[in-house]
């Protein structure tokens, strides 16, 4: 079970004040009031997505402002895992000096791979994203950390948020994929793209069909789960994961008790009434988010199944439900932007216990990771990556 939270405020604060106040989880926080700040595009740092986390692992503090009309901004922190390159500073700012091998306070969602604050948009918000800011200061100097780190932003959301504390710096790091949804469809969304990728997503579509697949779309039943356990667990145990169906058991587990199931949505290849793949995505307000995939590897087929169902599947399913985008996320970007992925800049928002990093050494790491996604993804690149501002 849970534990109530602890809170700083030992008082009222003056009349119109915004205050500070700790809990250590997220279930002590009302669900709406902190959706209602959060992004379409930042469903991992939702509120029922935050729960499945707990109930996976452990609470974790939640720092919040509040103002006289109720929540004003917020954010979950824990203790970051430098062993995973993921989430390793040293792995990340090669070539950068800094304090990287020490431990810092990590701002966001417990391994996530996207981050923005939970804030909103006016004047009075603005002022509780300086105060947020200045605790985490206080917070990572108290404890004796090297300082704060916001990783996986995305770049514009960095940029604003760095404004608004003076020892700030945003530091460059990784990229994720996204998929622009045409109310058209898959057949308007692929009509767009150059003739070399029109070609190759044709001749996998037709494979995957040819093959005997077909696509259906389904919620997680009980009778489903099983299956997904299954797919996932042959998938992870593929790319070197030692954890098992059990790992998987665990994360529907979760998120039954903190309802984050009830975004899911599944798209299923199906072969003579077997179901062979399947990737979970979850649908928070018009963006849809993939997260795990699952593949049946008994069965010898090259038929594209990853592809088809990951990214030319949501391309039709998603208009009918008024859906904008497909986020990806941050691996295999070579395949996402072939197939119709746009690379967005990730970067970590960085505030030292000490001195800030030399200007001109940020300015030049920053130079070298937009140089080399401009040289590896020019034509799929966001509009940010041209942008002289963040270099």
């Amino acid at each position: 079970m849970l534990t109530p939270h602890v809170s700083t405020t030992t008082s009222l604060p003056p009349f119109g004040a915004v205050w500070v106040r700790w809990f250590n989880s997220i279930s002590s926080l009302d669900h709406h009031e902190w959706d209602s700040l959060v992004e379409d595009s930042n469903f991992f740092n939702s509120y029922r997505w935050l729960q499945s986390l707990e109930y996976f692992s452990r609470p974790r503090s939640v720092l919040t402002v509040f103002g006289p009309g109720g929540l004003l901004a917020g954010c979950p922190i824990w203790e970051g895992q430098p062993d995973d390159p993921l989430f390793s500073p040293s792995h990340w700012f090669t070539g950068l000096p800094g304090p990287w091998e020490k431990k810092f306070l990590w701002v966001g969602a417990y391994r996530s791979t996207h981050n923005e604050l939970i804030c909103g948009h006016g004047a009075r918000h603005q002022e509780a994203l300086a105060l947020l800011l200045h605790e985490l200061q206080n917070k990572a100097n108290h404890d004796g950390l090297a300082g704060v780190l916001l990783p996986y932003m995305p770049l514009k959301r960095a940029l604003y948020i760095s404004s608004y504390h003076p020892d700030a710096q945003v530091l460059l790091h990784d990229a994720e994929a996204s998929q622009h949804i045409s109310p058209g469809g898959l057949d308007d969304t692929i009509s767009s793209w150059k003739k070399h990728y029109r070609t190759r997503t044709r001749a996998e579509i037709n494979a995957f069909h040819n093959q005997g697949n077909q696509i259906e779309w389904s919620p997680i039943t009980p009778a489903l789960e099983e299956i997904l356990v299954n797919l996932v667990a042959m998938n992870r145990s593929k790319h070197g994961a030692t954890t098992g169906e059990s790992w998987m058991r665990k994360v529907f587990m979760s998120q039954h008790q903190s309802k984050a199931i009830d975004h899911s949505i599944v798209a299923l290849s199906r072969n003579k009434g077997k179901i062979n793949a399947a990737t979970i995505f979850y649908r928070f307000g018009n963006s849809l988010h993939a997260r795990y995939f699952g593949s049946d590897y008994t069965e010898e087929k090259d038929d594209f199944r990853y592809f088809v169902l990951s990214y030319y599947a949501p391309l039709r399913y998603a208009p009918k439900y008024g859906l904008k985008t497909s986020h990806l996320s941050v691996s295999a970007l070579d395949a996402k932007a072939k197939r119709g992925g746009c690379i967005e800049p990730l970067a970590t928002v960085a505030i030292f216990r000490k001195e800030k990093l030399a200007d001109d050494l940020v300015k030049k790491h920053n130079f070298a990771v937009v140089d080399s996604h401009q040289n590896r993804f020019r034509k799929h690149l966001t509009p940010e990556w041209f942008d002289d501002g963040i270099i």
